[in-house]
């Protein structure tokens, strides 16, 4: 179950990564384009080409797969209350 998220984005990352290669095979090109639109669209900006999109999807989601298979759960703490990961000393009698 802790696996899903991940699997769920690293299958995203691959659909992504075919989708580029189907375009790559019809001769689109990856890139960025400037966009500019005169005074009164805005000035300007960026225009990404939809395998560069591709490219940065993938990337996305490959890495947040990565990290999200990487992490460790969070442990319930135990009877004692404590955090499993640090040693208990040793109760003294008295």
């Amino acid at each position: 179950m802790q696996h899903i998220p991940a699997l769920a984005c690293v299958g995203l990352a691959v659909l992504f990564l075919i989708l580029l290669v189907r375009d790559l095979e019809q001769d689109k090109q990856v890139g960025v384009h400037p966009r500019w639109t005169g005074l009164g669209g805005g000035g300007g900006g960026w225009t990404l080409t939809r395998p560069a999109v591709y490219i940065l999807l993938a990337l996305v989601f490959g890495l947040s797969g990565a990290i999200l298979h990487n992490a460790r759960p969070t442990q319930k703490a135990g009877k004692s209350g404590g955090d499993p990961t640090v040693q208990q000393s040793p109760k003294q009698s008295s």
